[in-house]
């Protein structure tokens, strides 16, 4: 009966973090990556002419230092997207897309053509 904490605790995780992806979720705007919640609210967003990398790391590369970067992941498996910002307290978010390699793809798009244009502020 010693594996009925390690099952309860492994419950209790998936609980509280399982939520997490109807809660908030990512999209692509014109100008910005949005972190919305309900799929419609934004709540938080990174202007294409603020992002200086965008890329998948492993879980092994993650900080768990709160003060390098945000972290809005919201799936328990699946690749994880770094975004680092050329300005900023915290100079990082990480973010859990369902189509990480689309969504990289996506967002490189648009900071080519937010470059090219020169234009935004942050």
């Amino acid at each position: 009966m010693t594996w009925v904490p390690q099952i309860g605790f492994i419950l209790i995780i998936i609980l509280l973090l399982v939520p997490r992806r109807y809660l908030y979720n990512y999209r692509i705007a014109n100008e910005s990556i949005q972190i919305v919640i309900f799929k419609v609210i934004p709540v938080r967003r990174l202007l294409f002419n603020n992002i200086s990398e965008i890329r998948k790391i492993s879980r092994k590369e993650i900080s768990w230092n709160p003060f390098e970067s945000e972290k809005w992941g919201n799936r328990l498996f699946g690749d994880i997207v770094l975004v680092r910002k050329k300005s900023g307290l915290i100079k990082s978010l990480l973010i859990t897309p369902d189509d990480a390699d689309a969504f990289i793809k996506e967002a490189q798009k648009h900071i080519a053509q937010t470059d090219r244009r020169g234009t935004g502020d942050d």
